[in-house]
């Protein structure tokens, strides 16, 4: 394809720029170039949005909010995410070990893509599809997730500091030893969520779904659960499972009057 030697241009943003706007129309044109089109894609923006090494010096902070990554990033982005997702031969977005700090991808469609230790800090991902992502030690700090879909995501270590996931569908997600400080989880769907060795106290679970998750080993309180919705299926650590008020609401399974 002619389209991939203009991605090679280190001289010119336009002629790379013309070159994934070639590629987008290969895709569309030719379901079966498609895969090709995603990995040639994807190892563009891997090889232009390296994450540094740890103790490197941080790529700038953007000057402008609404456009804070290359213009050819941007493009790339769009590329991979706004696909017909049906033609990708069983081939992934593959953006591992990537800078895509303060990244505007709303509604995008990121299902099975590998973000595995990628920087997505003050990303704008809301309503982003990214269920059965790989976020493994991803950091999403203060990362705007309202109703995202996170359904069945590995997000093993990941850095949820400050993240807003307001009515997110986490259902079955993986967090074990997930960052969740100051993580907003209102209205989160977190039903059968495995939340092993997390560590709650910090984030708010007013009215999240809680039902069949997995918290015997999470740090967690008393009154957070109060707040949430938990039923017998809530597997609660020893201290809490034992607490009679808890005992008593996991049992009715009902809602918060607030969340009704």
């Amino acid at each position: 394809m002619a389209a991939v030697e203009l991605l090679g241009d280190r001289e010119s943003e336009e002629v790379r720029l013309g070159g994934l706007y070639g590629l987008q129309r290969v895709m569309q044109d030719s379901h079966r170039d498609q895969p090709t089109v995603i990995n040639v894609v994807s190892t563009f923006v891997r090889a232009h949005n390296p994450r540094p090494e740890p103790g490197a010096k941080p790529r700038p902070l953007p000057k402008h909010i609404n456009a804070p990554l290359p213009s050819d990033t941007t493009a790339a982005l769009a590329v991979l995410t706004h696909r017909d997702s049906r033609h990708d031969g069983g081939v992934r977005v593959t953006l591992h070990n990537t800078a895509l700090s303060f990244a505007q991808l709303p509604k995008a469609n990121l299902t099975f893509a590998d973000l595995t230790n990628a920087n997505l800090t003050d990303a704008r991902l809301f309503g982003t599809i990214l269920d059965r992502a790989n976020l493994h030690e991803a950091n999403l700090t203060r990362a705007f997730l309202l109703d995202a879909h996170l359904n069945f995501a590995y997000l093993k270590h990941a850095n949820l500091t400050g993240a807003v996931l307001t009515s997110a569908e986490l259902y079955n997600v993986s967090m074990k030893q997930a960052i969740v400080d100051g993580a907003d989880l209102g209205f989160a769907d977190l039903r059968t969520a495995i939340m092993d060795h997390v560590n709650l106290t910090r984030a708010d679970l007013t009215c999240a779904r809680l039902n069949g998750a997995y918290l015997e080993t999470a740090i967690v309180k008393k009154n957070q659960l109060m707040l949430a919705e938990i039923d017998a299926t809530t597997a609660l650590p020893a201290h809490l499972a034992s607490d009679p008020e808890l005992k008593k609401k996991a049992a009715s399974g009902a809602k918060p009057a607030r969340c009704s």
